[in-house]
């Protein structure tokens, strides 16, 4: 694994995992570089990128400090890479960035003023909006539930009733709070799994101005990938497994219901939130059930 440089005492670790990303990545590592919030590290994870990729985090690093540049010979998933950013950076807070994003000039230091005044405060993201290949607006982003009750319970009936800010995924996190989760799991709506397991680690709340701009375009993952596939492009290993994404979900955030610090009522309560929304997604789970009962064909 190759490292490149990467500066030292920052109070923000911004983590990019990148796969082949020459379209849009400089754009996004300029507009990183260009926050006013000046204290964080930059760590880009490489994951076998065969196109323009190395070249253009080894100029940035070259130019930059900040970046730690860290690249992988073959393509390992994007769970392991974005958790591999999280392994490789060192700040109090962390934000995953992704390589196609673009943000305000001021959205670090605006998460950053409020979780400095709200220890209470776990998770905090920006309003946003979704962009098209060329920067031009094309719609206003949901903002996500109200999630700053006391209740981790009513924190995740919450989620589970309105799971629709997924861009939340790019807030800025405490990292004493990641702990408590999985980071990102290796499978499909992993990251739908880490907001439901960080709901139940504390408070989260958004910055109410739009300062986060969402790429969207034609062939983006999120849009031409069936479920199988999204699942192997979460782990390679995962095209010789039936997907099960939701059977992943009821196991990964009934682990972090048991480990992360609460009241036996809360967590009695958590656990029957899960079962409820095990009860909704009754039909999807009897589907993976089935699937993964199905002989395999020769």
């Amino acid at each position: 694994m190759e490292q490149v440089t990467h500066g030292d005492g920052a109070r923000v670790s911004i983590g990019l995992p990148v796969y082949n990303g020459e379209r849009f990545l400089d754009r996004a590592l300029t507009c990183l570089r260009s926050q006013t919030f000046r204290e964080f590290e930059l760590v880009i994870s490489d994951n076998g990128s065969t196109d323009e990729t190395a070249a253009i985090c080894a100029r940035h690093a070259a130019e930059d400090g900040r970046i730690r540049y860290l690249r992988e010979e073959t393509n390992r998933g994007a769970s392991w890479n974005f958790n591999n950013v999280v392994r490789g950076s060192t700040a109090d807070y962390f934000m995953w960035a992704a390589h196609d994003d673009l943000w305000h000039e001021t959205y670090v230091a605006r998460c950053v003023e409020l979780l400095d005044a709200r220890p209470d405060i776990v998770h905090c993201y920006a309003g946003g909006v979704s962009i098209d290949e060329h920067d031009r607006p094309l719609r206003n982003l949901r903002f996500g539930p109200d999630l700053t009750c006391d209740s981790q319970s009513e924190r995740l009936r919450r989620y589970f009733s309105n799971p629709t800010a997924f861009h939340s995924l790019f807030g800025l996190i405490r990292r004493s709070a990641l702990g408590f989760t999985d980071l990102m799991p290796n499978c499909f709506a992993g990251d739908v799994i880490f907001l439901a397991q960080l709901s139940l680690v504390g408070r989260a709340t958004y910055v109410d101005d739009r300062l986060f701009y969402n790429r969207d375009f034609d062939g983006r993952a999120t849009r031409v990938l069936t479920e199988s596939e999204a699942a192997a492009w979460y782990d390679p290993a995962n095209a010789a497994r039936t997907p099960s994404s939701r059977f992943t979900q009821l196991r990964l955030v009934g682990r972090a219901i048991r480990r992360v610090p609460m009241s036996m009522a809360e967590r009695v309560r958590c656990a029957l939130t899960l079962l409820r929304w095990a009860n909704w997604n009754r039909r999807f789970l009897l589907t993976e059930a089935m699937a993964t009962l199905r002989p395999s064909r020769p």
